[in-house]
């Protein structure tokens, strides 16, 4: 008995096109903010590591300089015409909204935020006076070697952020409450709330938030390029650790001429 063979229908994807749309938002800072980017020394190390230095070099070289790593943790704007100095990733913002979602009633999950939600601008103004700040660590060996770690510090600090999110899916109602939530229940940077500090939190204020108007009218390119220069000290024990630094640095430089000094001269006797 011969079988019936069904023919395939033709089946038709419709595509549906996603509108987005964007909004904008301000935030203003709760706690303070700690940034600490990657210095151009670990990248070159990563990059092109060097060679295992002997005893001597080790005594020649300094293992901190609270200065250079102050600048090199600090995201720089490239371009000048920028009106802050500083920015934050918005790969940093984008996470702390997925992350947030997780907390947030109903089951969304952190990809799809990620996908959904997007950070318009690359790099996100901020807004700011960093100040130098020095604080013991432990580090993640096994020993949890103590440590100094040096980093800007923004007591307050201010950002407008452009998100854009797909109508029909996502409200702007939406999207104000997952940034709102991402600065009260993550944050931004180093020991922020997600990583059990309680640093780098932050609320969605309106345009005319006397306290943004402030911190964009006062702290913006000009007067973080003088902090940048020139760094104020975040507390007293940083301050005092600094000054022994220099001293130390001097003193050692001192030496190092004398003894510069005196290979020349034997150089000269023979």
């Amino acid at each position: 008995m011969a079988t019936k063979t069904s023919t395939p229908k033709d089946e038709h994807i419709e595509i549906v096109e996603l509108k987005y749309a964007k909004m904008a938002a301000f935030i203003v800072s709760s706690t303070p903010l700690y940034l600490h980017r990657f210095s151009q020394k670990a990248r070159q190390e990563l990059l092109y590591p060097e060679r295992k230095k002997n005893k001597a070099a080790l005594e020649r070289a300094l293992k901190h300089d609270p200065l250079k790593e102050f600048r090199e943790c600090c995201y720089r704007t490239a371009d000048k015409d920028s009106p802050t100095l500083f920015h934050i990733p918005c790969g940093m913002l984008n996470r702390a909204m997925a992350d947030a979602a997780i907390d947030l009633p109903g089951s969304v999950k952190k990809a799809k935020i990620q996908r959904m939600v997007q950070i318009v601008d690359l790099n996100i103004a901020l807004f700011g006076i960093p100040c130098l700040d020095m604080k013991m660590v432990r580090s993640s060996d096994m020993n949890r070697t103590p440590d100094v770690r040096t980093r800007p510090l923004f007591n307050e600090w201010a950002a407008k952020v452009t998100l854009g999110f797909p109508v029909g899916i996502l409200t702007q109602q939406d999207v104000g409450s997952l940034l709102q939530a991402a600065g009260m229940l993550i944050g931004l940077g180093d020991w922020r709330p997600q990583r059990g500090g309680s640093n780098g939190k932050f609320k969605v204020v309106n345009q005319n938030d006397e306290e943004l108007l402030r911190i964009v009218g006062a702290q913006g390119r000009a007067a973080q390029l003088l902090a940048f220069e020139n760094p104020s000290m975040a507390d007293d024990e940083t301050a005092e650790l600094y000054d022994w630094f220099q001293e130390q640095l001097s003193l050692r430089e001192q030496n190092v001429e004398a003894f510069i000094g005196e290979d020349e001269e034997r150089e000269a006797a023979q």
